[in-house]
């Protein structure tokens, strides 16, 4: 009770009882041997570690890799943004570093955490910053700040299952560092945010702000699509590079940074941090002795990501420009390769020589950098023409693959038809482990809501993200399982539209998978628009043909009886794009009623404004700049006659077609167009929502719109109007629920209200509806039925307890007014909460108990829940805790705690 079932880090931990496996108990080596003892598990660490974190192989010289790069443009910092990386740390580089940091991490060896640093940085600053830049000077930094701890974290497979613990690959090792440590690389990572993405082609969505990973999975998939639909041969190569994190070469790194001409002082503070570090392993809590390191990035440093990207772009360059490589063309649109940090994929034609050369790069690059590819694990999917053909030979064993590839979290089949089932399947199957997980514990409605809302509905985020909308059956199969989950498998107590709503509305404020489908498929024309250097950006606007459409498709008026006009418009444009764009549509359409906003309507793909029923696309009039309803307009408002049109844009139309254009603007605009003479000299396209051309999100207000136009959550009128009927007056349920959720902190005490509104609570009367006992008769009383009413107001005893509370709350300075109306649903305002708080209390006390409701028991039942309150962890969010002094009696708990 005292954390609460919030979707707070607390109750998600929940989930993760049995916490990631961190400790290896046993170890099946390569010959056989199984190593169990705490020493051998350590020495068979150090000794495994020892061969991936220190150079064994030659590699190529610094003149080699100027060599192979010169031939190929590449970028480089200007002067300016050279000097931004430059020079010793400063104390904003400073501050600015330490605040970035979370609070609660796990520090490193030295056991000094982040937020010592936050609370004493006047007091360390000077001393930090003279360390930092004394390091500089000496070219390395003390043993403790190269001292690393290696945390191994177990792998999961492409279903999210655990990998085989006793095999060493299996395990991914985590770097903790010391904090002055991770502060230092944090600073330098603070410069490179500022310069990289000049650096990083938009093929690398990983790690840069902007980027987004599901831009490559649309990638994969829109050439899929086409050169299915095309019949085209054509090859996708998915690499494995064997732990490239971890055997990256220092001096590569170091080769790189020179030729994107980042200056002496960055390439200086790079070999400080690199400059002999070692590790410790530390495993079922027995630290290992050092182990040095040469190669690779740590993971758990701040920089290595950038680091690292900024090395494996240099096969990224390679490859692009490599003229033996040709990749695949879709809409005029060549690509090549794809990267999301070190997931490569590379779209090929599939000839010999485009096959031969991007193995030959692959090899020459690993000779350079250290990065070498796993063949083994490497697998080819042949699409379009090319679907399970077996003429090809590859010089060097690359599987094609059969059944389904795993790139980025998706699983791609050969099949496109297959592609929706077998993901959303996937995710239903760990659906439903993750809600029998939580079968076992007692949670209020709210907490199974927030179980969804939290862990079930971001299982499918990112696959409604990146794939086709799943089907009808799976939506009503995910709804099946997820209120038997809210209801133990028992009929629905609550509609559920009524349950899609808010709280504050009545509702449980269940999330509907639905309308997040459609809500996040919307949002897609905002990420589109606001990124044009993605590839999907450059695709779509490729097959939305004229460029005009290109500039203009986020502000067309279309409804939702337009899907026609929109499947003829863009013929070439694929159904995922095209399911975005309706879903825009849909959301952004609007109706002006006033002067500036009819003004600023465009005249074209707009469903107010149709010939024939249908929205009007004239290709000359966007050519010639004929945008809005405001540019058939003269200074005073009145249309232009076709002359003057035609001396401002051109003859470039007919007199008819002007004409039809001109009757096409509905009466009712002209009646309220002829009333202003406002001049209009610049235009914006009048919609609905501006927000997202501010790259601010808008994806919660698509939710809330969808919600609403698909009513998929109803206000439980039918309810407001029956406890109207009981107490002969309207009452104000937003002002109730909202007090409700402010006057306590506990789900159970708001489940247990909620369950009053919806007349479901198990009082004796609905008990014998239900037909769980044949006694209905009052607990208390034992004389009347026992429903809502009589049991918390009418009941005899229950009288005689509610007078006793209110005298005592008189003792205390309290007023409790003695109605039906106020014990039921509580006081209205909101200097109240106190009073709220206790009558809830109050009504939960005499529901719970069986007899005996007196006084003592009650005051007992309220120290003990002020006190539970009183130990949670300060919140802006807990009102009530405030109120709780206004009883006398809190200054004697709280000496008695």
């Amino acid at each position: 009770m005292e954390q609460g079932e919030k979707c707070n880090k607390y109750f998600l931990q929940l989930q993760n009882r049995n916490y990631p496996r961190k400790n290896i108990s046993k170890i099946l080596k390569d010959d056989g041997t199984n190593i169990i003892s705490t020493n051998g598990i350590l020495e068979t660490l150090m000794e495994y570690y020892n061969g991936i974190f220190n150079e064994k192989e030659p590699h190529l010289s610094y003149l080699s890799l100027s060599e192979h790069m010169e031939m190929y443009p590449h970028p480089e910092l200007t002067n300016v943004q050279q000097k931004l990386c430059e020079g010793l740390v400063t104390e904003k580089e400073l501050y600015d570093a330490i605040c970035s940091f979370q609070n609660g991490k796990t520090p490193g060896l030295d056991g000094i955490p982040v937020e010592v640093y936050k609370t004493f940085f006047t007091e360390i600053k000077d001393s930090l910053l003279a360390c930092y830049n004394y390091s500089f000077e000496i070219g390395c930094q003390s043993n403790s700040q190269k001292e690393g701890l290696i945390s191994l974290l177990l792998k999961h497979d492409v279903e999210g299952q655990d990998k085989d613990p006793v095999k060493l690959k299996n395990w991914r090792p985590l770097t903790l560092l010391c904090c002055d440590t991770r502060i230092l690389a944090k600073c330098l990572a603070l410069r490179l945010k500022k310069v990289i993405q000049d650096l990083i082609h938009p093929d690398q969505t990983g790690f840069l702000k902007g980027r987004f990973i599901v831009d490559n999975i649309r990638r994969l998939l829109e050439i899929m699509d086409y050169y299915d639909k095309e019949n085209l041969p054509g090859l996708i190569f998915i690499a494995d590079f064997e732990k490239a994190f971890d055997t990256i070469n220092w001096n590569f790194i170091y080769q790189c940074l020179n030729i994107y001409n980042f200056g002496e002082s960055f390439i200086k503070w790079i070999h400080v941090l690199y400059q002999n570090p070692c590790s410790k392993i530390i495993n079922n809590g027995h630290i290992s002795d050092k182990i040095v390191l040469s190669k690779g990035v740590r993971q758990g440093c701040p920089l290595s990501a950038y680091l690292f990207i900024l090395s494996i772009e240099m096969l990224a360059i390679r490859i692009r420009n490599n003229a033996n490589i040709k990749g695949l063309e879709v809409n005029g649109l060549e690509s090549k390769s794809s990267f999301y940090a070190d997931d490569a994929s590379f779209y090929i034609n599939p000839d010999a020589l485009s096959l031969d050369s991007l193995i030959t790069e692959l090899d020459s690059f690993a000779l350079l950098s250290g990065l070498k590819p796993n063949y083994d694990k490497c697998s080819i999917l042949r699409i379009g023409s090319l679907k399970r053909s077996n003429q090809f030979s590859f010089i060097v064993p690359i599987q094609c693959s059969e059944g389904p590839v795993n790139l980025l979290g998706i699983h791609i089949p050969v099949d496109k038809e297959l592609l929706v089932k077998i993901n959303f399947e996937i995710k239903l199957q760990k659906m439903n482990k993750i809600l029998q997980a939580w079968r076992g514990k007692y949670l209020s409605i709210f907490g199974k809501v927030t179980v969804i809302n939290s862990l079930i509905l971001s299982q499918f985020t990112y696959l409604l993200q990146a794939l086709p909308s799943p089907d009808t059956l799976f939506m009503k199969t995910y709804e099946k399982v997820i209120f038997n989950f809210i209801w133990n498998g028992k009929t629905d107590k609550i509609k559920r539209t009524y349950v899609y709503n808010t709280r504050e509305n009545g509702g449980l404020g269940l999330k509907s998978l639905a309308i997040l489908d459609m809500a996040l498929k919307g949002a897609w024309i905002q990420r589109l628009y606001n990124n044009q250097h993605w590839f999907s950006s450059k695709l779509f606007i490729a097959q939305c043909g004229a460029p005009s459409i290109a500039k203009l498709y986020p502000f067309f008026q279309l409804d939702q009886e337009s899907k026609v006009t929109l499947n003829n418009l863009f013929p070439d444009l694929s159904l995922f794009f095209r399911n975005c764009l309706s879903m825009w549509f849909c959301f952004q359409f609007s109706t002006p009623d006033n002067i500036l906003e009819i003004k600023q309507q465009i005249l074209w793909l707009n469903s107010n404004i149709c010939i024939d029923k249908k929205p009007v696309y004239w290709q000359s009039f966007l050519d010639n700049n004929v945008l809005f309803v405001n540019d058939l307009l003269n200074d005073k408002g009145d249309f232009l006659s076709y002359e003057s049109f035609t001396s401002i844009y051109g003859n470039f139309c007919s007199k008819l077609r002007y004409l039809q254009l001109i009757s096409a603007i509905s009466p009712a605009w002209k009646t309220i167009l002829i009333d202003s003479n406002t001049y209009l000299g610049v235009c914006r396209p009048a919609i609905k929502n501006y927000k997202w051309l501010g790259h601010r999100k808008v994806n919660l207000d698509m939710y809330t719109f969808f919600v609403s136009f698909k009513n998929t959550a109803i206000s439980p009128y039918y309810f407001h109007d029956y406890w109207k009927s009981i107490f002969d007056t309207p009452l104000p349920w937003l002002n109730i629920f909202k007090n409700l959720y402010k006057s306590s902190c506990s789900t159970y005490l708001w489940a247990f209200q909620v369950k009053i509104f919806y007349k479901i609570l198990p009082t004796k009367k609905m008990l014998k509806i239900w037909r769980i006992t044949e006694d209905k008769n009052c607990r208390y009383c034992g004389e009347e039925e026992e429903d809502i009413l009589h049991l918390f107001w009418y009941c005899p005893d229950v009288a005689r307890f509610w007078h006793n509370v209110a005298a005592w709350l008189y003792e205390q300075g309290l007023i409790l007014l003695m109605s039906p109306i106020y014990i039921i649903w509580g006081v209205y305002e909101e200097e109240n909460m106190l009073l709220n708080t206790i009558v809830l209390l109050g009504k939960y006390f005499i529901f719970k108990r069986e007899k005996h409701i007196k006084l003592e028991l009650f005051v007992m039942f309220l120290k003990h829940y002020y006190l539970l309150t009183k130990n949670m962890i300060k919140d802006k969010s807990r009102p009530q805790s405030d109120s709780w002094p206004k009883l006398a009696l809190i200054k004697k708990w709280d000496k008695e705690q």
